[in-house]
């Protein structure tokens, strides 16, 4: 349990700022541009770019490979992910987490606990979800099982709850759905406004902060506008929209914004 614990503690002493590595299309999905290496050389520009900027950790997610198929995802594709995640350990000293969207949280431990990272990031973690490309079931009880049974339980588990870009199934208000996923062994809890880049409400934060005890996370639409009201509530934020050019999701890391976003939040 060693780097959950490490995971943990760097949210004791400040605002935790996770940014985002949003991969180019990968092999086995439709846009899939025909060169790892581009896709790999990009992930690098912008996690050095991140860890220059002063940000805390990094999530590495297949953002590009939409439509997400609901659940394992092709086999090319993560061991072309694996690649870049080991290529990004080696260059950068910062902790690194995982996303496989959408949803393969099978995927995502093995490569965190093959690759050395230090977190995983589940949406569909004690919610069922309606998405784009079909259904989602809750994974908690398989997942947390896999976990140990891989031997990856020093692979903190960061948990949605009502996530983004889906229907989330039933009326379990956010409260239960937090005390739910603490129950279920989840690390940290994310919560997040309706899509990427989206303003995460911040009632809904204090909410989940006012129930659970573990860290609290922000999982969209942190920026600069609203970076002090949020983290007046919430333990940190993944951040991705708000850190590329022209802050949008689809471009690359801006190092400007990066170092004017954290300078607030460290000020």
């Amino acid at each position: 349990m060693e780097k959950v614990q490490k995971i943990l503690k760097l949210f004791e002493h400040k605002k935790v700022i996770i940014g985002m590595v949003h991969l180019l299309p990968l092999p086995g999905s439709p846009r899939y541009a025909g060169s790892l290496n581009a896709i790999t050389d990009a992930a690098l520009s912008d996690a050095l770019a991140l860890e220059k900027g002063g940000i805390d950790a990094i999530i590495v997610e297949n953002f590009g490979d939409l439509p997400y198929p609901p659940g394992q995802v092709p086999t090319v594709s993560l061991l072309a992910m694996t690649r870049i995640v080991t290529v990004l350990s080696k260059e950068i000293s910062l902790p690194i987490g995982i996303n496989v969207q959408f949803n393969d949280w099978r995927s995502e431990l093995a490569m965190a606990y093959s690759c050395s990272a230090s977190f995983v990031r589940i949406e569909g973690f004690i919610d069922n979800l309606l998405t784009d490309s079909g259904f989602v079931s809750a994974c908690a009880a398989d997942a947390m099982r896999y976990r140990h049974e891989i031997g990856a339980d020093e692979v903190a588990v960061l948990a949605d709850i009502q996530v983004k870009e889906t229907i989330p199934l039933g009326e379990r208000s956010i409260q239960d759905a937090a005390l739910t996923a603490v129950k279920n062994l989840a690390d940290a809890i994310i919560v997040t406004g309706q899509a990427t880049g989206a303003e995460t409400p911040i009632e809904a934060v204090r909410t989940v902060k006012q129930t659970v005890s573990c860290p609290v996370l922000v999982g969209s639409g942190l920026n600069l506008t609203n970076a002090s009201a949020l983290l007046s509530i919430a333990d940190g934020a993944i951040v991705g929209s708000a850190l590329k050019v022209e802050g949008k999701a689809e471009n690359r890391v801006d190092p400007v914004r990066v170092q004017t976003l954290i300078g607030a939040v460290r000020r």
